[in-house]
């Protein structure tokens, strides 16, 4: 179900939210994705490719991505 907002709390919650480009990862995270992802992949960037290739390739994906 799609949540509606008055623009009071909008502006209050969703709209104060930061971009996921501003959003400063801890230098672990950022080395363990880097390690299993390639040097310069964001953490988002990371996350996208795993539901790509899950949507494209399905359980195969699902049972890569777990190890």
């Amino acid at each position: 179900m799609l949540k509606i907002y008055t623009i009071e709390k909008a502006r209050k919650t969703i709209l104060r939210r930061e971009t996921l480009s501003a959003i400063n990862y801890p230098d672990e995270l950022i080395a363990g994705v880097e390690k299993i992802f390639g040097q310069g992949t964001s953490p988002h960037q990371a996350v996208e490719r795993i539901l790509s290739t899950v949507s494209t390739q399905g359980d195969a994906a699902l049972q890569h991505w777990s190890k």
